[in-house]
């Protein structure tokens, strides 16, 4: 996770190592490092079926979300972009990527650049849930029926149209 807290961040002689990293922790309790190459890795969530890890960058230079495949072991087998928000950052729409969501029918709820990204599991965006601040995280509760957004200073609660049989 990113050095948010320390007060000179990546410079911060609090630092315990000198990157930041997206981790494992194995069912036996091992805490093992999947990939410790992005700037800003942040917000996590799997696929309903537990073969994908959904990764957001919360990087100003990188706004992204990362899709990586998982084996059997739950280890990655590949990495391929989901969806590239550089475009609406560029367009002055407030917040980076942050926290992800999946939904049971496998929907991807994003925090981004000008509100929440829904997407189809192959990165197809949906449409975007525009609420003109940036958003930090956002959670499916209720039986599925809504997605509760965070920010600096709101709450929302978004009613969710169940899709699928």
């Amino acid at each position: 996770d990113p050095p948010y807290g320390l007060t000179d961040g990546d410079t911060s002689s609090l630092r315990e190592i000198g990157f930041n990293g997206l981790y494992r922790l194995t069912p036996d309790g091992m805490v093992t490092l999947i990939d410790g190459s992005h700037r800003r890795p942040n917000g996590v969530t799997l696929s309903p079926d537990g073969r994908t890890l959904y990764l957001a960058l919360s990087d100003e230079k990188r706004p992204q979300v990362l899709a990586y495949s998982l084996g059997a072991d739950g280890l990655p087998t590949g990495q391929r972009l989901f969806r590239d928000m550089g475009k609406e950052l560029a367009a002055g729409e407030p917040g980076l990527p942050d926290g992800i969501k999946t939904a049971p029918d496998g929907t991807v709820f994003a925090t981004g650049p000008g509100g929440v990204h829904v997407c189809a599991p192959d990165g197809r965006l949906l449409g975007k849930i525009r609420t003109g601040k940036a958003i930090a995280n956002c959670c499916i509760g209720e039986d599925g029926k809504t997605l509760f957004l965070t920010s600096a200073d709101r709450l929302a609660a978004v009613p969710l149209i169940a899709r699928g049989g």
